[in-house]
């Protein structure tokens, strides 16, 4: 096979796009490029992509492995690590894969709400916290953040600052049912039950209504 400059093309969204329906095809061209240019970033973080979207995130998940070690200083590769632990389920994983990526690439929002959302499913409670309200001060109204909070607090045994949390939600979005049940669930656990009753009630007319 003559050699070829691979970089300009080899590891685009495009081709992978139009290699989807064909991912030996996309394999065979990804390990031919890194035959080439061996430990290149765009070409390992390319082959990872396509084992995560054949459903491999093991081989995903090998391959970044070996390749952070030699390239600690790559937050794309940790944080393409990070979706790889998750779709394993590997929570405790994705949480320091995410970290490292954060700490790497601190002005990326979207990496700071991958870490505390890693952090949320591994059940670091008030780590979590810390990082989504880090987000909050990025954006003081993201929906899913407020919603994150409002259940963090609560697991927290803060419940005021749980409702208060969710209240906000609830201004930005009234209908969220999420955010309703959470709400129920703080005064249940705060032990204000006839209004976790009255919540409750609320949460099944607005389910009967939306049907």
């Amino acid at each position: 096979i003559p050699k070829r400059d691979w970089s300009s093309d080899v590891c685009s969204s495009d081709l992978l796009y139009q290699l989807q329906n064909q991912p030996a095809k996309a394999e065979e061209i990804y390990k031919r490029y890194l035959g080439q240019e061996p430990g290149s970033e765009d070409g390992i973080l390319a082959l990872a992509e396509l084992h995560l979207d054949s459903n491999d995130p093991q081989g995903a998940a090998a391959l970044l492995e070996d390749f952070v070690k030699e390239s600690p200083e790559s937050d794309r590769a940790w944080e393409t690590l990070g979706q790889a632990y998750t779709n394993l389920g590997r929570t405790n994983k994705a949480a320091d894969a995410y970290k490292h990526a954060y700490a790497l690439n601190p002005e990326d929002p979207d990496l700071l709400k991958d870490y505390a959302q890693a952090l949320f499913f591994d059940n670091q409670v008030d780590d979590a916290v810390k990082a989504y309200e880090k987000v909050l001060e990025q954006d003081a109204n993201d929906s899913a953040t407020l919603l994150r909070l409002g259940q963090l607090y609560r697991r927290q045994g803060s419940f005021n600052q749980s409702r208060q949390t969710l209240q906000k939600l609830l201004q930005l979005n009234g209908n969220n049912i999420e955010a309703l049940y959470e709400l129920a669930m703080a005064d249940r656990e705060d032990g204000q039950l006839d209004d976790s009753a009255k919540r409750f009630a609320d949460i099944r007319s607005e389910e009967h209504t939306s049907e």
